[in-house]
């Protein structure tokens, strides 16, 4: 069973997978990566 503490905010595109305490708050940070391709 997953449960989201009391007062904790979960962010768009988030996916929860264990129980997330209360007051928390939650969110996804996007990266951009780059690197050169093999030649």
């Amino acid at each position: 069973e997953t449960v989201i503490g009391k007062n904790s905010t979960i962010g768009g595109n988030v996916w929860i997978t264990e129980s997330i305490p209360k007051n928390s708050l939650v969110y996804h940070s996007p990266e951009t990566k780059l690197k050169p391709k093999n030649s």
